[in-house]
């Protein structure tokens, strides 16, 4: 049995040394957004700018990779309600609290916002070029900042009725509050997968393979 394993194994690495395309093959370690990209268009988590009419405020999302690997893809839906057409996103790991902490990647959107409570919309779209890497099980968050001090924005709610670890802050330096029993902003993640988990869906479909046989 030891033998047959370790012969499986062996070409499951064989299989991912030959198809290079496979080490690049994006896997969705998170995703909320219902069928079609789905989300709940008329609530919302605020992003906004201090001079704005509900004053400033960060929200962050977190969300806990079922899968390891470099980050390749994030998509949001955030609607713009008034002022400049500017968001800042990041990446963020977070401390021994499972907080939002530092800054792992980050983006500033401009001129892609379409105007708050519309149906479809196109989730806004983060292509990483070098993404950093997530660890399967660790926590970590996606945060929406103002990208100017006039501006005013909704993250939207998933439609599927996920409640998940929201956070917000006032200002830059405040520190992160929980929002218990929160609705989930729509997002997803996708990364390039760890060569290790590669080789065990290849070894699980050798397996699969040769119970048919």
């Amino acid at each position: 049995m030891l033998k047959q394993t370790c012969l499986l194994m062996a070409a499951a690495a064989a299989m991912l040394a030959v198809q290079p395309g496979n080490l690049v093959a994006g896997v969705t370690v998170f995703d909320n957004y219902g069928p079609g990209w789905s989300y709940t268009y008329n609530m919302g988590k605020n992003v906004s700018g201090y001079m704005s009419s509900t004053g400033e405020c960060h929200t962050a999302a977190g969300f806990v990779p079922t899968a390891g690997g470099k980050v390749t893809d994030v998509w949001l839906t955030v609607g713009l309600d008034y002022g400049p057409n500017i968001l800042k996103v990041a990446l963020l790991d977070s401390n021994y609290n499972g907080m939002p902490a530092a800054e792992m990647a980050a983006w500033t959107v401009q001129d892609a916002m379409q105007p708050v409570g519309q149906t479809g919309q196109t989730p806004l779209h983060w292509l990483l070029a070098d993404g950093p890497t997530l660890v399967q099980g660790n926590t970590y968050w996606i945060a929406c900042s103002p990208g100017d001090d006039y501006m005013a924005a909704g993250w939207y709610f998933n439609a599927i009725g996920e409640i998940g670890c929201t956070a917000q802050r006032k200002h830059v330096v405040d520190t992160w509050k929980l929002l218990y029993g929160s609705d989930h902003p729509a997002f997803r993640v996708d990364v390039t997968p760890e060569p290790a988990t590669l080789a065990l869906v290849a070894l699980g479909g050798l397996v699969a393979l040769r119970r048919r046989r």
